[in-house]
């Protein structure tokens, strides 16, 4: 499985000056942090982006080659 870096900049508490980024692997992976933070606006985006999600594991890759 390949590593998905996230980066989420201008929604809700997240500035353009101070974006979250988030590495998701194989494995198990965590939101940590103190209260306020954040934690639950980035799993909100989740939520709230379930259609492009879903849109983009229906699509197919680009074919390499001629």
């Amino acid at each position: 499985m390949k590593r998905a870096r996230i980066t989420v900049k201008n929604y809700r508490g997240y500035s353009d000056t101070e974006p979250v980024v988030i590495e998701i692997g194989p494995g198990f992976t965590a939101l940590l942090g103190r209260n306020n933070a954040g934690k639950s606006s980035f799993k909100l985006l989740f939520y709230e982006l379930r259609p492009l999600f879903a849109r983009l594991c229906q699509m197919k890759p680009a074919s390499k080659g001629a």
